[in-house]
């Protein structure tokens, strides 16, 4: 379905700028002048904001939907991108980015999932996700050719826009997609002894 492309490719763009800029984070956040060594220390302290994003980020899409949540993370990844485009020189600016970008990744990488049970349902889940996550991973893993490509043929400076701008491309396929459940429902005599009706979110 159209649903099965719009997923794959409108959750994974974000993915892509996401792993590809955290992939070259140190080389590009050095030509703005920061040390390599303190960069890398200040990657390794900013776990917390990961484990942070991963817990709230779940609450949000339980409170808002999957599809609200998703255009949230992204964009706070656009303007934590933005902010080190610009701001880049400002250690404090770059530290502050970098744990909220961390928080966003860490939510993105469940929204995807979670999005295909949105619209498939757990009947046809295992059946979505697998062409989804071919899709997904393909441009998950594309990520840091991409911003490699980025950094040779338009500088350093220009990876976190152009990450940002992977992100707006991103947020279209997302916008595009229906969060309306168009798997199959589980219910009345279909449903097993125990196991829960699924409904559309």
């Amino acid at each position: 379905t159209k649903e099965t492309c719009l997923i794959g490719i409108g959750w994974g763009l974000s993915m892509l700028a996401a792993s590809g800029v955290m992939a070259l984070l140190v080389p590009t956040l050095a030509s703005y002048g920061h040390d390599p060594v303190s960069i890398v220390a200040l990657l390794a302290s900013m776990w917390p904001m990961g484990l942070l994003g991963h817990y709230l980020i779940g609450v949000i899409d339980q409170k808002i939907g999957t599809k609200k949540t998703t255009v949230f993370v992204v964009v706070l990844q656009m303007a934590d991108f933005l902010f080190i485009a610009f701001f880049g020189g400002n250690y404090a600016v770059c530290a502050v980015a970098i744990g909220l970008l961390m928080f966003a990744i860490s939510g993105n990488a469940n929204v995807c999932m979670s999005m295909t049970t949105s619209v498939f349902g757990r009947a046809d889940f295992e059946m979505a996700w697998t062409p989804i996550q071919v899709i997904y991973n393909i441009c998950n893993f594309s990520g840091v050719t991409v911003i490699a490509l980025i950094t040779a043929s338009f500088g350093p400076h220009a990876v976190m826009i152009g990450a940002a701008l992977i992100c707006l491309v991103s947020l279209v396929f997302i916008g595009l997609c229906s969060d309306k459940q168009i798997g199959s429902q589980i219910g009345g005599a279909k449903q097993g002894a125990g196991a829960p009706a699924v409904t559309a979110q």
